[in-house]
């Protein structure tokens, strides 16, 4: 290769880098509508779900949320909102984990995930666990969230899964495909939320039922629209 081959081609892996490492800091800079999205306080898993649910509609970056193994998903109204109009979605991620230290948060490949630092560091956190390939093709939200139950229960597949909550919207009967290998649930669902599009996704759990505490995965759709199983 020549000298000037060389550089031309250094200088285009040089800008390829900065764009590369600017991308995430763009993502989180984006500043959020005014009359949008409700921050509830207290940050409880009920109120963070719809939260930031909200931002990821807001701000149009998909976001996937997991609550505390230990804090059953229980709704109930808010003390009080954050206010969080104009603000960029770094400083309301922030203000969330900074409110709740049981949180962190964190940017990965375009998706930003807010999990409990214990839960991301626990191999057998059902959102950690490994899975060998998950591909789909022509699917909607609603039977990618079926696949990922079978892909966690594999017993399940012949008594089959029903998700909860209204009809799709628009944005629930978009179709795409998905396809990865060699990767976890965490991976899975970023997958699918990236691959869809315009939507985001939420691990909560069920109230304590003995030894077992029963996952309930969902995902939420820039229009408002959600699927949980």
């Amino acid at each position: 290769m020549s000298e000037r081959l060389l550089a031309l081609s250094i200088g285009v892996t040089a800008i390829v880098a900065a764009l590369a490492s600017q991308e995430p800091t763009a993502l989180i800079a984006r500043r959020l509508p005014f009359g949008a999205p409700v921050v509830g306080v207290p940050l409880t898993a009920s109120s963070l779900q719809r939260a930031l649910a909200e931002v990821a509609w807001a701000s149009r970056i998909p976001i996937g949320y997991e609550a505390p193994e230990d804090e059953p998903w229980q709704p109930a109204p808010p003390r009080r909102t954050i206010n969080v109009e104009g603000q960029t979605v770094e400083q309301v991620l922030n203000a969330i984990v900074a409110l709740q230290p049981r949180y962190g948060w964190s940017e990965d490949d375009g998706v930003i995930h807010v999990r409990p630092k214990t839960a991301v560091a626990d191999l057998n956190n059902v959102v950690n666990r490994p899975i060998e390939m998950f591909v789909l093709a022509d699917t909607t939200l609603q039977l990618a969230l079926r696949e990922v139950h079978f892909s966690l229960r594999p017993e399940s597949r012949q008594g089959g899964i029903t998700g909860s909550g209204p009809g799709p919207s628009a944005l629930g009967l978009r179709r795409f495909t998905v396809g990865v290998e060699q990767t976890t649930v965490q991976g899975i669902l970023d997958a699918i939320v990236k691959a869809h599009g315009a939507s985001s996704w939420s691990v909560t759990y069920a109230p304590d039922s003995g030894a077992a505490r029963p996952y309930r995965i969902s995902f939420h759709t820039f229009d408002g629209w959600g699927t949980t199983w």
